[in-house]
């Protein structure tokens, strides 16, 4: 019977023991995650159209508030993009007639789903690189209640906007 040296043993548990305290003081980069009574669903862009590589949007699967207070999306940012505005508009996606925001208002017990084919969307502007298939990056959110939440965003080209051949 081979039994693990004690060597190979104490390697398994210090490397256990490293991504544990690692994980701990490492931000909560879940894909889905929670910010004080806000849960966050799935963010996720779709990669830089062709005709515009310095622009894309975050969206997301779904924001709720759980709470018995209002909430407010005060602020995004990312080290991808010079800056992130909050733009509602006609729907489809499109930041064509859209309006900007100040805050993203989220009412007691109310779920939004700011999706690609939504009217509401996260633009991020002056990116500094084009957005790929299959990247990740980091986003900040800063809530009015729940503070600051650092979320990781998927960049996949969602099931419904893929082409056929």
């Amino acid at each position: 019977m081979n039994c693990p040296s004690l060597l190979t043993i104490r390697r398994v548990f210090e490397a256990s023991l490293l991504a544990a305290c690692l994980g701990s003081a490492l931000p909560a980069l879940a894909h889905g995650s929670k910010a004080g009574d806000i849960s966050i669903e799935h963010p996720y862009a779709m990669p830089s159209p062709v005709s515009a590589p310095t622009t894309a949007a975050v969206h997301f699967r779904g924001l709720k508030n759980t709470g018995a207070q209002p909430e407010r999306l005060l602020a995004a940012s990312t080290p991808l993009a010079q800056r992130i505005e909050f733009r509602q508009g006609p729907g489809g996606g499109s930041a064509a007639g859209a309006r900007l925001l100040d805050a993203v208002v989220l009412a007691p017990g109310a779920e939004l789903k700011p999706r690609h084919d939504g009217d509401l969307q996260l633009r991020l502007i002056g990116l500094a690189t084009p957005l790929k298939n299959g990247d990740e990056f980091p986003l900040t959110l800063r809530f009015e209640r729940a503070g600051e939440q650092v979320v990781m965003v998927h960049v996949q080209q969602p099931k419904a906007a893929r082409s056929t051949p």
